[in-house]
């Protein structure tokens, strides 16, 4: 009986842990692609578009943390550190760290981006192409484990190789008219069989936007309108269309945005600049209709700093 009450314990467990790695995963996954930091509508797209870097002459960083699901045990945080340097000619460099953190899994990416950015004449107009090369690293996070961590299947995650995976981006930039499309993650977009955990969860295979801004100089002390649409493609599951636009007020000083998601959900924000290098937006993201019931939505918080001309 004793024996019989052993094994009992030791299938509830694994059985748990298993459970909470493929929530975990999934998680990983999906709020990935599902719910892209803030910070890429507007502030930071070379997040998922390596031919934005460098798009602005000098040293650009950008550092952004996300608390989605604060409700939910385990909850997903993100972070994101960014750094692109632009020559103001043709070339343009980045460095992208992003972290994730959901359930027991941690997932880091690294990647180092080079654009090409074609003058199309001297009024700013370029068309820009970027690639990106990475190594992604997943690991189960043992400290918060509530399981056997002798587990195979632990050992097995744990002992899996780095990752390694690229990007394309293309992009125009007018004046006006910004229009751009990017592949992320190439090697799951054409090999996901060979893709490491595709098995797991479906993965976005590509994002394409256009965005226009509107100028209103004599209103509200200079007025701004930026308004975008965004069409992402998630495979095995409904594509996603976001609509929204950013309002700028007081001369670029301060910014409102509003988007809204096919996933029947809201984004909303705030920033200020607060000074000529510096920049700070804040964003709330509510729950996707799936899952309104359940969570409070996501918290962002951005900071963009211009390096070239902090040093002035």
């Amino acid at each position: 009986m004793k024996t019989l009450n052993t094994i009992q314990k030791l299938i509830s467990k694994a059985g748990s842990l298993s459970l909470l790695l493929l929530a975990g995963l999934t998680a990983d996954e999906a709020q990935a692609q599902l719910n892209p930091l803030g910070a890429t509508y507007y502030q930071n797209p070379y997040i998922l578009n390596p031919a934005m870097a460098g798009v602005e002459e000098g040293v650009q960083l950008d550092l952004a943390a996300r608390q989605q699901w604060s409700v939910l045990p385990g909850a997903p945080k993100t972070q994101s550190i960014t750094a692109v340097y632009g020559s103001g000619k043709k070339a343009g460099v980045g460095l992208n760290l992003y972290n994730d953190e959901a359930g027991l899994i941690k997932n880091t990416r690294l990647a180092a981006s080079y654009a090409y950015h074609l003058p199309l004449n001297s009024e700013g107009q370029r068309l820009s192409f970027g690639v990106s090369l990475g190594m992604m690293y997943e690991r189960i996070m043992n400290d918060q484990m509530d399981g056997d961590q002798n587990d195979m299947s632990v050992s097995r995650f744990q002992q899996r190789e780095t990752f390694i995976d690229g990007d394309f981006g293309a992009a125009y930039v007018g004046s006006r008219l910004t229009a751009q499309f990017a592949l992320p993650n190439l090697k799951s977009f054409f090999k996901q069989e060979e893709a490491q955990g595709s098995e797991l969860v479906d993965r976005s295979g590509y994002f394409a936007s256009l965005s226009y801004k509107l100028n209103f100089p004599n209103a509200v002390d200079g007025l701004g309108l930026e308004p975008t649409v965004r069409y992402r493609d998630i495979r095995g599951l409904d594509n996603i269309i976001d609509v929204g636009t950013n309002i700028t007020l007081a001369r670029e000083q301060v910014n409102v945005l509003m988007m809204y998601h096919t996933t029947q959900n809201l984004s909303v924000g705030m920033g200020v600049k607060a000074s000529p290098a510096i920049r700070i937006n804040g964003m709330y993201t509510s729950g996707t209709a799936d899952l309104a019931g359940y969570t409070n939505g996501n918290f962002e918080l951005n900071l963009k700093l211009n390096l070239s001309k902090l040093k002035k």
